[in-house]
């Protein structure tokens, strides 16, 4: 896709009626659920590669002007990917919302652990720079994907290394997933015994 627009709505009828007009077919037009990073537990600090939503629409144009003003949380991280991911029917096992946050908090861990992993590598595909300058959030998509995130960087590389850890996750790695509290896995290991 050459271009993409993201608008933040405070009001559902609003949103159905900005997707209903466009017609467009479902996989390039959907209505999202945006939580809040803090919500799952996950830091948004200047080294985390984590940011909330909200701050990509922060920025407003000075009044009078006809520039097209570029908003200043994009000035280092040009590029932009979203990726809707399916979980093959293992959103609705169990606890749907219970195993949704694990899932995200999973995803959340593996992101955590490829970015550390890329500041020891040596390369001349990215720089130390453009690894610090990737920044990621979730959205919850109400059309065909079950998960979204939507990734910022400078250099696509950095993007793309992190969606081909995300392609290697399994509910193996969800149900074992060292990096969010043990305590949350086991209402999911319980629901999920019997289909299991």
């Amino acid at each position: 896709i050459d271009s993409i627009t993201l608008s933040l709505v405070d009001d559902f009828d609003v949103a159905s009626k900005l997707t209903f007009e466009s017609n467009l077919p479902i996989k390039q037009n959907s209505i999202a659920f945006c939580p809040s990073m803090k919500s799952l537990g996950i830091q948004c600090g200047k080294r985390d590669p984590f940011f909330e939503l909200k701050h990509l629409f922060n920025g407003h144009s000075s009044p009078g002007k006809k520039t097209l003003v570029r908003h200043s949380f994009l000035q280092d991280r040009p590029l932009i990917a979203l990726t809707n991911l399916k979980l093959n029917g293992t959103a609705v096992l169990g606890p749907g919302l219970l195993l949704h946050e694990v899932i995200l908090k999973c995803i959340a861990g593996s992101i955590q652990r490829t970015v550390i992993n890329l500041r020891t590598v040596k390369t001349e595909l990215f720089s130390p720079d453009d690894i610090n300058s990737f920044k990621c959030c979730f959205y919850d998509p109400q059309g065909w994907g079950d998960v979204g995130a939507i990734m910022l960087s400078r250099n696509y590389s950095v993007i793309a290394a992190v969606l081909r850890e995300l392609r290697n996750t399994t509910l193996f790695s969800v149900l074992h997933d060292k990096s969010r509290n043990s305590g949350s896995a086991s209402p999911i290991k319980i629901s999920l015994r019997s289909f299991l």
